[in-house]
C-alpha cells in the first residue's frame, strides 16, 4: 500500500514538474487505462485540468474511455462532453464516437442520438455504434434504418455492422426477408464468403 502511494506521489511530482506537456499527461492517462485502473485515469485527468494543461482530442478520448461503462462516472462524462464543446472538439469524429459509446453504454440513448445527429463527419465506427445501440435497445427498426443510411452514405459494412443489423432483423416480422437481402448484399460486395 505504501509503495503505491509513493508511486502515485512520484508520478504527480513528475507530471507537475514537466513543462505541462499534454503528451506526457495523455501517456499517463493511457497507461492507467491499460492497467485497468479507470479511477487513476480519472484522477490524472482531474489533476491535469487543475494544472491548467490544455487538453487535446486524444485527452478527451482517453478520459471518455475511463468513464465509459461506469454509471457513477456519467456526470464526469457529461462534464467532459461540455469541455469538448467548449474547446470545439465535439465535432472531432473520434471524440464524438467516444461520446456516443459512453452515452450508449450508460443507457442514455437520447444523448447518443443527439451527438450522432450533430456530427458533421461520420465514419464506419459512428454508424456501427448507432446500429448496435439501437439493436441492443430493442429498437430494431431504427437499427435497420441506420444500416440503410450507412449504405446510402457510401460506407461498406464490416462484419461488426452485419452482426448488429442481423441481430435486429431477427426481432422484426419482416426479418427473414431482410436477413436474406443483407446476406445477398454481403456476398455481392465480398464482405462475407458463402461457404
Amino acid at each position: 500500500m505504501f509503495v503505491k502511494q509513493v508511486e502515485a506521489y512520484a508520478t504527480k511530482l513528475f507530471l507537475h514538474n514537466q513543462t505541462s506537456d499534454v503528451y506526457l499527461w495523455n501517456k499517463h492517462l493511457s497507461d492507467s487505462i491499460h492497467a485497468g485502473d479507470r479511477y487513476a485515469a480519472v484522477e490524472c485527468f482531474i489533476d491535469m485540468n487543475r494544472s491548467n494543461v490544455d487538453c487535446d482530442s486524444v485527452t478527451l478520448v482517453i478520459a471518455l474511455s475511463a468513464v465509459t461503462g461506469s454509471n457513477d462516472l456519467l456526470e464526469l462524462g457529461q462534464q467532459i462532453h461540455g469541455m469538448a464543446m467548449k474547446l470545439d472538439f465535439n465535432l472531432d469524429v473520434t471524440v464524438a464516437n467516444s461520446l456516443i459509446n459512453m452515452y450508449s453504454k450508460a443507457g442514455c440513448l437520447s444523448f447518443a442520438r443527439k451527438v450522432f445527429a450533430s456530427m458533421e463527419e461520420l465514419d464506419l465506427v459512428s454508424w456501427n455504434s448507432m446500429i448496435t445501440t439501437y439493436a441492443q435497445s430493442d429498437l430494431e427498426e431504427e437499427s435497420v434504418t441506420h444500416y440503410l443510411g450507412l449504405l446510402s452514405d457510401g460506407f461498406r459494412p464490416d462484419n461488426y455492422t452485419l452482426a448488429s443489423v442481423l441481430r435486429a432483423c431477427f426481432s422484426l416480422t419482416s426479418g427473414l426477408s431482410l436477413v436474406e437481402q443483407i446476406h445477398v448484399h454481403a456476398l455481392k460486395t465480398g464482405i462475407v464468403m458463402d461457404n
